[in-house]
């Protein structure tokens, strides 16, 4: 029988919580596998934005798009861009803020961007 731990585990977050390792444990062994990125979710003063934090580089400097069409050139922000209820973007050193339209309930949004940012930045 095969069981599926997950560090880090948190049931807000689902898929593996907020990233670490997926350790496979089987009755004879176990064996730790990288899950790539990991994502930490945080809240900030403004309520229409959160901080994603990456244990990966984002940007070497500062870059605030407030647009899909500043976001052109971009491959990362035009992702983010991409999802409904993105309305502007902050990049710098290991995280990304995003902020969203007020209309936009984060229970659909976050899990967008973090599945964007996982994809954009594999193991």
């Amino acid at each position: 029988m095969t069981q599926i731990f997950y560090a880090f585990g948190n049931p807000a977050f689902p898929a593996g919580g907020r990233g670490g390792f997926k350790r496979r444990r089987d009755d004879s062994a176990s064996e730790v596998f990288p899950m790539g990125v990991m994502v930490v979710v945080e809240a900030t003063p403004n309520p229409n934005s959160m901080k994603f934090t990456l244990n990966a580089r984002v940007s070497d400097k500062s870059l605030f798009l407030s647009s899909r069409q500043q976001a052109a050139g971009h491959p990362l922000a035009e992702k983010l861009f991409a999802i409904p209820g993105v309305s502007a973007v902050f990049l710098l050193n290991n995280f990304v803020s995003i902020t969203r339209a007020p209309s936009t309930p984060w229970e659909g949004l976050v899990p967008r961007v973090k599945e964007v940012l996982e994809k954009h930045f594999p193991e």
